[in-house]
């Protein structure tokens, strides 16, 4: 069992706010919305994520998850259709009331990454019209992308999701580009490529391992899954002690990686390696069986 690190926040306290701002953020959207005022979808739906993740630490599998994963999914979509749009405005359904807003006037929150981040959690709710929603979607937020390695990271998730056919190249594709150190760069005027190694260094440690796992479930290979899963999160858990982000929040629990043993677990593979940053009852829970 890799456990996760000692957290000294007051979690309960903090899980009480969530729950509480949880259930008035939508009375919040919605005046902003008939109000006429200026409102950021991508704010609001940042609370249901935060209400997983303290629901998941402090309740573990007692949790429930359906309600606010739903609402950070849903408005994240809501968020890139806006953004998106052909059209100068966009229905949304809040709790079956409908608006039209606005489509956006500046952009922000449409990174692939910001797409890829809503992919996980539809991959862990198995909820095939978000992933329907979001593939619709997938060309609008690579336009904006020069990053070799995210546009080829994001053709081995359409793969294993049969949305493009499969290359036996591309692990190799990905190992060869993180190796280059080459990244995309954001500048004020223009984004460019360069050579980072101190991104090459991340890229090796952090999310390649995620690719290489999804290459690993694909194959439907146990042995080389369960090998490097439990090397992933051993270094992990030494790198959050390392940076002493015990306290972050955002290392509670790791979405990308439940979105990959989600995805791992329906392909059969037998997921041998315990953790509380992978929670089975999480990637286990929205399965057809053991839905709830």
């Amino acid at each position: 069992m890799i456990n996760k690190t000692e957290i000294t926040r007051d979690i309960i306290a903090e899980l009480d706010r969530l729950e509480e701002k949880f259930l008035d953020d939508p009375r919040r959207l919605k005046k902003r919305i008939l109000k006429k005022q200026s409102f950021n979808l991508n704010a609001y739906k940042r609370t249901g994520l935060d209400l997983a993740i303290f629901r998941i630490v402090n309740l573990t599998n007692k949790a429930k998850l359906s309600d606010c994963l739903y609402w950070h999914i849903q408005l994240g979509i809501y968020h890139l259709q806006r953004e998106y749009t052909v059209n100068p405005s966009l229905k949304i359904k809040l709790d079956n009331e409908v608006f039209e807003i606005k489509k956006a006037t500046t952009k922000s929150g449409t990174s692939i990454f910001d797409w890829w981040n809503l992919l996980n959690i539809a991959i862990v709710l198995r909820n095939d019209e978000h992933k329907n929603e979001l593939y619709k979607l997938v060309d609008n937020c690579r336009e904006e992308s020069i990053d070799p390695f995210w546009n080829r990271a994001i053709d081995l998730i359409l793969m294993c999701f049969d949305k493009k056919p499969f290359a036996t190249t591309i692990l190799s594709d990905l190992k060869s580009i993180v190796s280059s150190g080459v990244v995309q760069f954001h500048g004020l005027e223009e984004n460019k490529l360069i050579k980072s190694n101190d991104s090459k260094n991340i890229r090796e440690k952090m999310w390649l391992p995620i690719m290489e796992l999804y290459y690993l479930a694909y194959l439907r290979d146990d042995n080389g899954f369960n090998r490097l899963l439990e090397e992933f999160l051993l270094h992990k858990k030494d790198w959050i002690l390392k940076n002493k982000e015990e306290d972050n929040s955002n290392y509670w629990v790791d979405f990308p990686l439940l979105a990959c043993c989600s995805y791992a677990y329906d392909r059969n593979i037998t997921i041998k390696v315990e953790s509380d940053y992978i929670p089975s009852f999480v990637y286990q829970m929205f399965t057809k069986n053991e839905k709830i």
